[in-house]
């Protein structure tokens, strides 16, 4: 009764607030510069702390794949939001500092990264993740094993995958089918740009080599065809490099129209800022009608050196992140439209109130409506990573007063009726009895169970029972099944199944001569029927048919 009765006045409180409307937006003046106060919203703690993770938009729906966690010990891992919870995911690699891409049918291809724990090495492995489906497929392996590369997708549908760090770079693509060597590198760089200058066609480049040296090299320019030229430009005005992200966050074209444009942030030999215009083979500067202010509502800022655009509203963000300056998050957003036009154009600036827990070197994304999410991070160290997830609202304070009181009216009187609704059920059900509870695992069940059939291959057992992976893991098959289902939305044979065609993937993959029923034997299947069905159901093909299409 007394939590029916909070919930009432609570509801009452919001009438009366819908009623009196919503302030105007807070402005305050900073050495003569206005800056508008955004709201955070800060959403639940991510399942897995990770730092140089890619994060994406997925129609709505973010996705915060790889990275390392607190030790800078790599996690194969990925996780999506949704329903206001984020739902752990399980790739067949690990990726840390790896490359990611959008395919044409809206699949996520991610690939390379760190081999080992605290940055240490290359990989070969590469997958596709489906949001549709929540599902990770692996694909062929890398012509070259990378970590620092960047990759694109063309319209023609290949991808372009460059860069690397410590090891030997080269430009390679994949077709759908394998990846396969392109083209030489005239220089060895780490996290290039890759922009397509025609439907066919990319142009290459970056200011930081392999060894990360960001003083050797001359600003040449590859195209795919395996020439280069010099660009003068870019040899003057340094283009910062792009890490664990999508390329995309530059393009101002049209693929469609042909019109292959790009914004790139840049950096003067005396720290000017400007922007570097690409159409095409053809790079031009774009100069800020001025620089950002040093100074804000919490005192000193250090801007971010790389932004994001929105072709939408033709507006450039950039963003500050440091904790140490009071905890608070900066934004400014500029009409490159206008400046490409030839017009006057003024920076529109945003703070935030001091946010406990904001993190250092998170991955930052642009969401519809002038929403910004950053999710992950570190507390200053590559060693504390952090799980904080958090959206700033530009516009927030932007919404008509009008639909806004009607909306909380309507919404709490809705509200309202559904608590005096929800007693009266209550009341009626009483005399029945409780439900049973469901099982809630512990948070890092998963982890183990994938850890434990990876490491001792315990899917290659024929026998393999859920009670043999439970009595393991000192748990029971209750926990188990309800982890898969709620984490994975699978049931245990499945998950089994999955990785006992991939391991038969990789068996025919290594030894193409290999008899089936020995691929089927080794990869613990009961019986070739058994195996020639449960493949097909994972993968939409038989054996030989994935074979032959894949080798």
């Amino acid at each position: 009764m007394k939590r029916r009765n909070l919930i009432v006045i609570s509801l009452l409180t919001v009438l009366l607030a819908a009623c009196a409307g919503n302030p105007e937006p807070e402005i305050q003046v900073v050495d003569g510069v206005s800056w508008t106060r955004m709201d955070c919203e800060r959403l639940p703690d991510m399942n897995v702390a990770r730092h140089c993770h890619a994060l994406l938009d997925l129609d709505g729906e973010i996705t915060a794949i790889g990275g390392h966690t607190t030790g800078f010990v790599i996690t194969r891992s990925a996780e999506y939001y949704k329903d206001g919870r984020w739902h752990l995911l399980s790739p067949f690699y690990t990726h840390d500092d790896s490359f990611c891409t959008l395919l044409p049918d809206g699949r996520i291809l991610v690939g390379g990264g760190y081999e080992k724990d605290f940055g240490i090495g290359q990989t070969w492995g590469t997958e596709v993740y489906d949001p549709a489906t929540h599902q990770f497929c692996f694909l062929p392996i890398l012509d070259q094993k990378r970590t620092h590369a960047n990759a694109l997708t063309l319209a023609d549908g290949r991808v372009v995958v460059s860069g690397n760090w410590y090891a030997e770079d080269w430009t390679e693509t994949y077709d759908g089918g394998r990846f396969a060597f392109a083209c030489a590198s005239s220089e060895q760089r780490t996290f290039p740009y890759i922009l397509d200058s025609a439907p066919d066609s990319v142009l290459i480049f970056g200011f930081i080599d392999t060894y990360n040296h960001t003083d050797v090299l001359s600003g040449r320019v590859d195209r795919l065809d395996g020439t280069s030229f010099e660009e003068p430009l870019i040899q003057e005005w340094r283009c910062y490099p792009l890490p664990c992200g999508n390329l995309r966050k530059y393009f101002i074209g049209d693929t469609a129209a042909r019109s292959y444009r790009w914004l790139l942030p840049a950096a003067g030999a005396a720290g000017e800022r400007a922007f570097v215009l690409v159409e095409g083979e053809r790079f031009s500067l774009v100069n800020w009608p001025q620089q950002l202010p040093q100074e804000g509502p919490g005192g000193p800022i250090s801007w971010w050196e790389d932004l994001q655009v929105d072709p939408a509203t033709e507006t450039a963000w950039i963003w500050s992140f440091d904790p140490g300056h009071g905890g608070r998050q900066y934004l400014a957003g500029i009409s490159y439209g206008a400046l490409l036009r030839g017009e006057s154009a003024e920076w529109a600036l945003y703070y935030s109130d001091p946010v406990e827990g904001l993190p250092a070197n998170p991955a930052c994304l642009m969401l519809p409506e002038g929403r910004f999410l950053i999710a992950g991070g570190t507390n200053g160290s590559y060693f504390e990573a952090m799980a904080s997830a958090m959206v700033f609202h530009t516009q927030g304070v932007r919404k008509s007063k009008a639909a806004y009181r009607w909306g909380l009216l309507t919404g709490a009187l809705v509200a309202l009726a559904l608590v005096w609704l929800g007693a009266f059920l209550a009341r009626r059900k009483r005399e029945s009895s409780e439900p049973e509870a469901q099982p809630v695992p512990a948070p890092d069940l998963l982890s183990r169970i994938t850890t434990l059939v990876e490491e001792k291959q315990f899917f290659r057992r024929k026998d393999l029972r859920i009670g043999d992976i439970a009595s393991e893991l000192g748990t029971n098959s209750t926990y188990i099944s309800a982890c898969l289902n709620s984490q994975m939305g699978v049931s245990f044979p499945t998950f089994i199944a999955r990785y006992r065609v991939a391991y038969a993937q990789n068996l025919m993959r290594r030894e193409p001569e290999k008899l089936l029923s020995d691929i089927a034997e080794e990869a613990g299947f009961s019986n070739e029927a058994n195996f020639f069905r449960t493949f097909r159901q994972v993968t939409g093909k038989t054996p030989s048919e994935w074979k032959e299409s894949k080798i």
